[in-house]
């Protein structure tokens, strides 16, 4: 119990001097923002990389895959059902859809780096390759159908290719499969 706090403590750390740093006006949202677009373009995708990489890739991994599928389509299920027992306009039924297939994931990813290292990462890794790709297509695509002034498929290709962390997922996993071996700088 000890040895899961002392490797959860930084992760908590940095989580309330941020929040303190907020609270004191010592940063501001475009800060945050500006935080945010490293973590997103830089750090998340070298960190995936680098777990991908290195990481054993076995069918047990393959089964978080899975569950990112079948959450999504939980999630669609459910927000159907509760969806349809209300009368609400198409663009407010398609936030309530959405908002029940969206798993957020990369706030689990500090805790399970901490907590379980490579293997961890590239758990949740395996999980977001599969969730990632879905909420690019299908849960995009339940939103530009609602949204009266959705720009066409060209946005939605574009947002996909673009996608950092996914470049992170899919160059890890071509290293790994190739065998090549990154070197510990990397």
């Amino acid at each position: 119990m000890l040895e899961t706090l002392v490797r959860l403590l930084p992760v908590v750390l940095a989580m309330g001097f941020g929040a303190l740093l907020r609270r004191r006006g010592m940063a501001r949202a475009e800060e945050g923002d500006f935080l945010f677009r490293v973590v997103i373009l830089i750090c998340l995708p070298a960190l995936v990389f680098s777990a991908l990489s290195q990481i054993e890739i076995t069918q047990r991994l393959l089964v978080f895959s899975g569950t990112a599928l079948a959450a999504i389509c939980a999630g669609f299920v459910v927000g159907r059902l509760i969806g349809g027992s209300v009368d609400w306009p198409p663009t407010q039924a398609a936030v309530l859809l959405m908002s029940c297939m969206i798993v957020n994931s990369g706030f689990v990813l500090p805790f399970a780096q901490a907590l379980y290292g490579a293997e961890g990462v590239a758990r949740i890794a395996a999980f977001d390759a599969v969730n990632t790709t879905l909420v690019f297509t299908w849960i995009y695509g339940v939103a530009a159908a609602a949204n009266p002034q959705h720009e066409g498929r060209r946005v939605l290709l574009n947002r996909i290719v673009r996608s950092p962390p996914l470049y992170g997922i899919a160059a890890g996993l071509l290293v790994n499969v190739a065998g090549v071996s990154v070197p510990d700088a990397a």
